[in-house]
């Protein structure tokens, strides 16, 4: 992206500030730049992860409809705050919440592991089934 945005042709470079921005911002959210050619698989970095939002089984109140987001963000955070692992923010994974292939979508975010989880609340109890999922295998 750097090479792109000051390379010695104008031609080759970037077409206005928005594009370079927009590229920017996906690479803050995780996400491969659309401007740049993705002609290599991107390899994920050992022990990156992502957290897919946990899905509510059974909920009956709206109350509990950000239960599972706040779950998923506080994983994130927590994870995040281990050295050795490369988590991908909350605002990477968010357009996964009614995704239900896990695999795809950590080959899409290009990560070793992703965390899916489910949130079932009753009787005043929250139950959380987490799963780790290797992408590769």
């Amino acid at each position: 992206m750097i090479s792109k945005a000051t390379r010695q042709n104008p031609d080759e470079r970037y077409e206005s500030v928005e594009t370079f921005a927009a590229d920017v911002q996906r690479c803050i959210d995780g996400e491969f730049p659309v401007s740049l050619p993705d002609t290599n698989p991107r390899q994920p970095s050992p022990g990156s992860v992502a957290v897919l939002p946990f899905k509510m089984l059974k909920s009956d109140a709206t109350s509990d409809a950000y239960l599972g987001i706040g779950i998923t963000d506080a994983l994130v955070t927590t994870l995040s705050n281990v050295g050795r692992i490369s988590v991908r923010p909350t605002s990477a994974v968010m357009r996964y919440t009614e995704s239900s292939d896990a695999v795809a979508a950590g080959r899409e975010l290009s990560v070793e592991y992703i965390v899916e989880g489910r949130v079932q609340k009753t009787e005043g109890r929250v139950r959380a089934t987490v799963q780790l999922v290797r992408v590769r295998t």
